[in-house]
């Protein structure tokens, strides 16, 4: 980080360097390990969006592929050092 910048990049801190494969996968309680994300969609009342028209707003939501149990991201870090989630 002895860049002028402070380290930025466009803006954006620098991002450290990790080796992905010693990072610890999230596993589900039915032991699978790959999850598919997929979306919900909020309507925002016109009345209450910044462009005075009614939006649509995206709620990403990430299920098991095998179970279709939803992955919630507090019981993924707070399980991390159990496996398998609550």
């Amino acid at each position: 980080m002895n860049r002028r910048d402070g380290g930025l990049r466009r803006g954006r801190p620098e991002q450290p360097k990790v080796d992905i494969n010693t990072l610890e996968d999230i596993v589900c309680e039915c032991g699978e390990k790959i999850f598919t994300q997929l979306a919900r969609f909020k309507k925002i009342p016109a009345l209450m969006s910044n462009t005075g028209k009614e939006q649509l707003y995206p709620i990403i939501i990430t299920i098991c592929a095998e179970c279709g149990k939803q992955l919630l991201l507090q019981d993924a870090v707070k399980d991390s050092s159990g496996g398998g989630l609550q």
